[in-house]
Parts: structure tokens; C-alpha cells; sequence
């Protein structure tokens, strides 16, 4: 075993094991999808209203996303990452989320020729994209009078950045918290010089 402390003091803690060790447990263990489904059984316990109630213990967030994959359970993965409040929970525990992340969960989708519900489909478009939006944000705030033209809800999350450039240098970020339609802009201007996104006659993005 051994540890670090992060920049922020946080301790993180690792064990290390023999690959003669690992190779004894694993047979002794049985078949190892059966056991990522008794975790994720276990953990559903815990979740009084939902997965996005999961116990902050350190391990749920987000390793929960991996136990419903490699138990094969496809159709609560998907949920998880429709659900935009467990969502945010990883966005808040680890500080970041990458595009690799989701590349990697939502290949299982695309492998298995599903047919994804239309919030994967958007993720599907533009990972980049959607994963820049939920790494800032915290630099967002929900708009009640926004709507979305793609699934007709209010529920937009928009902020912008400033670079500090001295000039009209912005990065807007747009999100929908009901469909996952996304668009992040980093350039002069974003509400001038390039194509506009927000209609101010409908408040419709």
C-alpha cells in the first residue's frame, strides 16, 4: 500500500497486488461479472431515492459507472448517464470529467448496436463538446426564461468566461440538463462576431 497528498491535502490511498495474488482471487472469487452485479446490487440499497443519493464514501463516485458495465447491465449504465444529477455528483468528486470517460462507457452502446435514448445520441454528436460543458460547470447557472430548441424544456444551464485577454475574447458554455444538447464556443466575441446562438426575440437556444 501506498499514499499521496494532493495539492488540495487530500490523501489518496493505493493497494498494490501481486499478479499471482490477483490471479489465486479471481478464481477463488468465481465469475467476475456476478460479482459487479452484487456490488451494484449493493449500492442500489444505499441509494434511497435514485442512484444520484449514492453514499459519499469515497468509492461510489465514480466507480459505480464501471461495475454496471463490466456487470453488462447496459440499461442501468445508460441510466446513470442520463441521470444529469449523478452527473454533477462526478463532476463535483473528481474536479473533472474527460471526454475518454464517456467514449469509453458509451462504446458498450455502439458495440451492442442499441438503439440510445436520445440523450446519449447527443453526447454520441459531440463528446468534446458536452464534456468541456460539465468540467465548467460551475461557471453556469440555470435560466428559467432559456428554452431549448431541441427537446422544448426550460432547462438551460448557461455562463460565460472571460480569458482576460484584454479583448472580446469569451468562452460561453450552453447546456441542457434535460436532453444533454450542448455547444461550447471559445473565440472574439461569441455574441457578436461569430454565428449567433440565442435568439433574444424567443429565449430559445
Amino acid at each position: 500500500m501506498d499514499q499521496k497528498t494532493d495539492a488540495d491535502g487530500r490523501t489518496r490511498r493505493r493497494f498494490r497486488l501481486h499478479d499471482l495474488l490477483h490471479d489465486y482471487a479471481v478464481r477463488v472469487a468465481g465469475e467476475p461479472k456476478l460479482l459487479h452485479q452484487k456490488l451494484l446490487d449493493a449500492y442500489a440499497k444505499k441509494c434511497p431515492d435514485g442512484w444520484p443519493t449514492g453514499p459519499n464514501d469515497g468509492y461510489f463516485i465514480p466507480r459505480i459507472f464501471f461495475h454496471a458495465e463490466s456487470a453488462d447491465s447496459l440499461d442501468v449504465l445508460e441510466d446513470m448517464i442520463c441521470d444529469f444529477k449523478l452527473i454533477s455528483r462526478l463532476v463535483a468528486g473528481e474536479g473533472y470529467v474527460t471526454s475518454v470517460f464517456f467514449k469509453e462507457r458509451l462504446e458498450k452502446f455502439v458495440s451492442d448496436h442499441r438503439h440510445p435514448k436520445p440523450k446519449i445520441q447527443n453526447i454520441l454528436k459531440n463528446i468534446d463538446c458536452f464534456t468541456t460543458c460539465l468540467r465548467m460547470l460551475e461557471h453556469t447557472a440555470y435560466d428559467p426564461k432559456a428554452l431549448c430548441k431541441e427537446c422544448g424544456q426550460h432547462s438551460i444551464v448557461h455562463g460565460t468566461i472571460d480569458s482576460g485577454s484584454g479583448e472580446y475574447y469569451d468562452n460561453c458554455i450552453v447546456l441542457c440538463t434535460n436532453c444533454y444538447w450542448s455547444w461550447f464556443w471559445a473565440g472574439p466575441d461569441y455574441m457578436g462576431d461569430s454565428e449567433p446562438k440565442f435568439d433574444y426575440s424567443t429565449n430559445t437556444y
